[in-house]
C-alpha cells in the first residue's frame, strides 16, 4: 500500500458502519410503524393490584441484530486498519499489528508494546490518550466488548420505553394509579401501569421507545442507535488524529 492509499480502508469501514446505522434506524422505524400491539390488563401475583401491559405482537426483528453487528465490527476493523498502515509507513511488520485495546489501565504498557511493535513514540501516546481500556473510555472499550461478543453469542437489541405519558386520566378512585416502566424481555411487552384490582379509569397512553442492548458489557442496557453514533464520531476522530500525526512526524509524505 502506498502513502497515497493509507488509512483510505479505515475510512471505507468507517463509512460502511454509518451505512449499517443507517439500515438499522430505518428497521427500527418500520418496526414500530407497521408491528400489531395490543393492550392488556393482567392480575398481579400479589392478588391485590393488576398491569396495564402494553404488548408488541411481534419481536424485534433480528436485521436489527445484523446491522448492529456490522456497524461494531466494521468499526473495529477501522481502527486496526488503522494501526496497521502506521506499521507499513513505519516500513514495519503488520502481521500482528492491531489497535491496542486491553482490560484495564495497568495492562495498556504491556498490550501495546505488544499489538503495536517499533512504533514511533507519539503514536503509541496518542493511542494511550484515547484510553482504549475498561476504566477509561467505556464507549471506545465497548467497541472491543461487544465485537468480540458477537463472535461468541448474537447481539440482541431490546425494545425499551423512555417515555410514558398519561394525558388523560379519569378514575373513580381517590388515588391515580401509578405509571412505572419495566421491560420484560421474554414477553416482548411492557408494563405501563399498576393499579388497585377492578379500579374504573379511563386514560389515554402515549409511549415513545428506544432499542436498547441486552446483556453485553459495559454498555448493557443503553441505547443502541446514540451509541453506535457516538463510536461512529470516536472511531472517525481517531483516524483522522492518526493520520494527522503520521504527517506530523513524517512518516506519511503531505
Amino acid at each position: 500500500m502506498g502513502n497515497n492509499a493509507a488509512f483510505n480502508d479505515s475510512s471505507l469501514r468507517l463509512q460502511w458502519a454509518k451505512e449499517s446505522l443507517a439500515d438499522f434506524v430505518r428497521c427500527a422505524n418500520i418496526y414500530f410503524k407497521r408491528t400489531p400491539r395490543e393492550f392488556i390488563v393482567e392480575p398481579d401475583l400479589d392478588g391485590i393490584h393488576e398491569r396495564h401491559k402494553f404488548r408488541f405482537c411481534r419481536p424485534l426483528p433480528l436485521a436489527l441484530t445484523k446491522h448492529t453487528v456490522h456497524a461494531i465490527e466494521d468499526l473495529r476493523a477501522a481502527l486496526d486498519l488503522a494501526a496497521c498502515d502506521v506499521a507499513r509507513l513505519a516500513s514495519l511488520p503488520a502481521d500482528e499489528v492491531y489497535f491496542p485495546f486491553s482490560r484495564s489501565k495497568t495492562d495498556f504498557k504491556s498490550r501495546i508494546n505488544s499489538a503495536c511493535k517499533g512504533f514511533p513514540q507519539e503514536i503509541k501516546d496518542l493511542f494511550a490518550g484515547y484510553e482504549p481500556y475498561a476504566g477509561g473510555s467505556d464507549l471506545l472499550f465497548a467497541i472491543n466488548v461487544l465485537c468480540n461478543a458477537s463472535k461468541h453469542q448474537i447481539i440482541t437489541p431490546v425494545v425499551s420505553v423512555i417515555g410514558t405519558e398519561l394525558p388523560y386520566i379519569e378514575s373513580s378512585a381517590v388515588r391515580h394509579p401509578i405509571p412505572i416502566m419495566l421491560y420484560s424481555r421474554e414477553e416482548n411487552e411492557i408494563t405501563y401501569a399498576i393499579t388497585e384490582r377492578g379500579l374504573n379509569w379511563k386514560y389515554k397512553a402515549e409511549f415513545s421507545f428506544r432499542i436498547c442492548f441486552g446483556k453485553v458489557g459495559p454498555i448493557e442496557g443503553r441505547d443502541v442507535l446514540d451509541n453506535i453514533d457516538g463510536m461512529i464520531r470516536a472511531v472517525e476522530a481517531i483516524v483522522c488524529e492518526i493520520e494527522a500525526e503520521s504527517r506530523k512526524i513524517g512518516i506519511l509524505a503531505t
